[in-house]
């Protein structure tokens, strides 16, 4: 048969399903073109973007859990470092207030890291993309540095958007931007990247 016409993706799934023992011959002629395709053009695979709403899903888990352990910790260290001035902040003290909101964006960058440092360097995933069956991957298919799945893709973002006002901008320039076609945000182009299904069971 001449397979010349097929892709590689399709040789894949021919390939795949046919029974070697019935049809050797045919097998053995699928799986010489799928060597001599790779030879040319490399391993392709089929890669699926991630949808918007299991980006969306996996962000709401990611922030409840960092949120949910900087209360833990806020709770235990409000003695000790924040010593919580309840009547600064009904005062509006703008010192005591932009203490804290740095303290609460500083150690939240913390245990995000402590949080997903594993997954990310892993398999390029945080907790919320591990549960919803998704992850991030660079342009070539490759798992990204730490380099560009945290300090491109979250830190640097969360410092813009901590800036006065145009923070706030960029942070909903940024979010609105996965309705672009590619389905990315601006943090994706930032640290090239894009993030995909990673064929493994959502969890819900």
């Amino acid at each position: 048969m001449n397979y010349s016409k097929n892709s590689l993706q399709e040789l894949y799934d021919i390939y795949a399903k046919m029974d070697n023992d019935e049809f050797p011959k045919e097998a053995e002629e699928i799986f010489e073109e799928i060597k001599l395709r790779e030879k040319e053009k490399g391993p392709v695979f089929e890669i699926k973007l991630a949808t918007r709403l299991l980006r969306f899903i996996a962000f709401l888990i990611d922030a409840s859990v960092v949120a949910i352990i900087f209360c833990l910790l806020f709770i235990l260290l409000k003695v000790t470092i924040f010593d919580l001035d309840l009547m600064k902040i009904f005062r509006g003290d703008s010192n005591y207030l932009e203490f804290l909101f740095f303290s609460v964006i500083g150690i939240s960058c913390i245990i995000y890291f402590i949080v997903n440092f594993y997954w990310l360097y892993k398999n390029g995933q945080t907790m919320g993309k591990k549960l919803t069956g998704i992850k991030i991957i660079d342009e070539k298919g490759n798992v990204p540095s730490l380099g560009r799945s945290y300090g491109y893709r979250f830190l640097i973002p969360v410092l813009i958007s901590s800036l006065p006002v145009f923070g706030l901008l960029f942070w909903l320039t940024d979010a609105l931007f996965i309705f672009g076609k590619k389905r990315k945000c601006i943090h994706d182009y930032l640290a090239g990247t894009k993030v995909v299904f990673a064929g493994e069971e959502i969890y819900f």
